[in-house]
């Protein structure tokens, strides 16, 4: 429940998930007990998600008279992959989209588009009414897009998809110049003095180590995956550890596409779960070397 209203692409995660752990079991119905307190954990916790969010909404309108804005992270995506800028040029103004008035200043990057500066940037330069409205288009206009650019659309996704799957880099470890400059701007102390005295600012973690070896960790841990083979016979604790494993490879791969698909590419959003693959390993190591235990 915390997951899902932390972060929106987390909400779509832990959806696909559950639907495919459901589907799992639907087809291995007769093989397997009912998971119905997990199956009911991934629903209750994208129910509950989406109603905190909603309560979210509604706790701000009633105080401020508005509801927050949400950047517009879908416009940006299909912008920066092409079919968006396409139709922008193409299509516009007599589209009617809120985003046709900026068709002069399209940046290529998601994050220039929402949060650079003049004169490059959008969503961070635009009045709080035009925030609004690209906030309240960006599904219609993703949509007309795609139904415009199909193909091209569904290439660009599969490609940001398999980007972002292989990009676990550790940039948010290392506080750009930029960065630095704006915290150290609107800290106060003594949270900027802690700031600055941190590894990340100093730029002194070995960064260059630490992504090699989680890449090695994550590529060993996906070739340990258990596997069935011809004529083993496999207990029910290690088939169900078995299949929490290959659940755990596709949720790896859910997420790279959720997050490729609707946001910007960036190392932390795969991060967030590679560490699982190692961990879904390891529970299966402990049921092959104590039998019984689950």
């Amino acid at each position: 429940v915390y997951a899902v209203m932390s972060h929106n692409s987390h909400v779509l995660v832990v959806a696909a998930l559950t639907a495919l752990a459901g589907l799992l079991w639907a087809l291995r119905r007769p093989r397997g007990p009912v998971p119905k307190w997990a199956l009911g954990a991934g629903v209750l916790a994208v129910a509950l998600g989406l109603l905190g969010s909603a309560a979210f909404g509604l706790m701000v309108a009633h105080k401020y008279g508005k509801g927050p804005i949400t950047p517009p992270f879908l416009t940006a995506r299909v912008i920066a992959d092409g079919p968006g800028r396409r139709f922008i040029e193409t299509r516009c103004p007599s589209a009617g989209f809120e985003v046709c008035r900026y068709a002069a200043r399209l940046p290529a990057d998601v994050d220039e588009f929402l949060w650079a500066g003049a004169p490059t940037g959008v969503f961070e330069t635009a009045t709080p009414q035009s925030r609004r409205a690209l906030a309240q288009e960006q599904t219609r206009f993703a949509a007309a897009v795609f139904f415009a650019y199909p193909l091209e659309q569904t290439q660009a996704s599969l490609g940001n998809a398999l980007r972002q799957l292989v990009n676990v880099e550790l940039e948010d470890f290392r506080y750009k110049p930029s960065v630095r400059a704006t915290l150290a701007q609107q800290l106060p102390e003594p949270h900027r003095r802690r700031m600055l005295a941190t590894r990340a600012a100093a730029d002194a973690w070995p960064l260059a180590f630490l992504q090699g070896w989680q890449g090695f960790v994550a590529i060993a841990a996906f070739l340990l995956m258990p596997r069935n083979r011809r004529g083993e016979t496999l207990s029910d604790d290690q088939r169900h550890a078995a299949a929490f494993a290959w659940l755990v490879v596709a949720g790896v791969l859910i997420n790279a596409g959720v997050c490729g698909a609707f946001s910007a590419l960036h190392g932390r959003y795969e991060a967030r779960v590679m560490w699982l693959l190692p961990l879904a390993v390891y529970a299966q190591a402990l049921l092959l070397t104590e039998p019984g235990r689950s």
